[in-house]
């Protein structure tokens, strides 16, 4: 899920890695697995306050409002920090995906087609003994 989320949600671009040197493509990475990780922890500390699950808060959505809200951060005093946390909260609470309804047909794995047509097996007669018919034998009497 980790690296869906990855080139999906939080690398918005064609090349996921700008680099070309490995130590700064490693550099990226890590940085993005730390991005990634302060999502889910800001998420989940959220539900926690709410008292609800963590996967009940949208990833997508909680990004968004994480890069509105890394703006206000940015010029904050210090009184002012635990309001706008408090905001933050809120705002990632306001983020909680719906009920999903039950499929109508659950998921299942398709079975593939050949293109070749099956070569289906008669099914195997019985074989039966042959048994001669009973003839009477009637006694032939000499005259």
């Amino acid at each position: 899920m980790t690296i869906d989320e990855f080139k999906t949600h939080l690398v918005e671009r064609k090349v996921e890695v700008r680099s070309e040197n490995p130590r700064d493509v490693i550099q990226e990475v890590y940085g993005l697995l730390i991005g990634h990780w302060v999502v889910r922890q800001l998420m989940s500390q959220a539900a926690a306050e709410a008292e609800i699950s963590p996967l009940k808060i949208g990833f997508t959505a909680s990004v968004k409002v994480i890069c509105r809200a890394v703006r206000k951060f940015q010029g904050l005093l210090n009184e002012q920090f635990e309001h706008e946390v408090a905001w933050l909260m809120s705002e990632l609470l306001d983020e909680e995906l719906p009920e999903r309804a039950n499929r109508y047909y659950p998921r299942v794995v398709k079975k593939q087609r050949s293109k070749y047509p099956s070569k289906k097996m008669k099914p195997r007669q019985k074989s039966r003994k042959k048994v001669m018919p009973l003839i009477p034998l009637i006694p032939i009497v000499a005259a």
